[in-house]
């Protein structure tokens, strides 16, 4: 953002203002720092009550081809996981963010590792994208990304 790269603390406590708060970032406080900044967001949902094993090789493609339009574009895809809507806070889960692609594999950043990259294909994505909501209700992802730049 902006040129420059930022730590996970400085988005944590500067960026989004969370400063001396212990814990993550919820989707609103990300989205609205975005937005305050003069970013448009694009998101979307998926859920599903039947527990699935994977999204359909045809919801992968569809998928995997917009993830990469916006990496394209120069802009990172956020990944919530085991999503869940909190009515005061927006989506709650578990934050990963795509940075980049090689053909079929996926440059992830996710807090859990730290600084480090994992490196994921398309497919291993696909397979653990649908994840069990937190509170248990269904089955879904939610994915925001940058539709433009300010």
């Amino acid at each position: 953002m902006e040129g420059r790269l930022y730590s996970q603390e400085e988005i944590h406590d500067d960026l989004l203002g969370l400063k001396g708060i212990m814990r993550g970032a919820y989707s609103r406080e990300i989205t609205e720092a975005l937005e305050q900044k003069g970013y448009r967001l694009k998101g979307a949902e998926v859920y599903k009550e039947e527990e699935p094993r994977a999204l359909t090789d045809e919801e992968a493609h569809s998928l995997g081809e917009t993830f990469r339009r916006a990496l394209d574009k120069g802009h990172p895809v956020f990944i919530g996981w085991y999503p869940w809507i909190d009515r005061q806070n927006g989506k709650r889960g578990h934050f990963s963010v795509l940075g980049g692609y090689d053909g079929e594999d996926f440059f992830i950043y996710d807090p859990r590792y730290g600084e480090a990259v994992l490196v994921i294909s398309q497919k291993t994505l696909a397979d653990h994208l649908l994840l069990p909501t937190l509170d248990r209700t269904a089955w879904g992802i939610f994915y925001f990304y940058v539709e433009q730049a300010p």
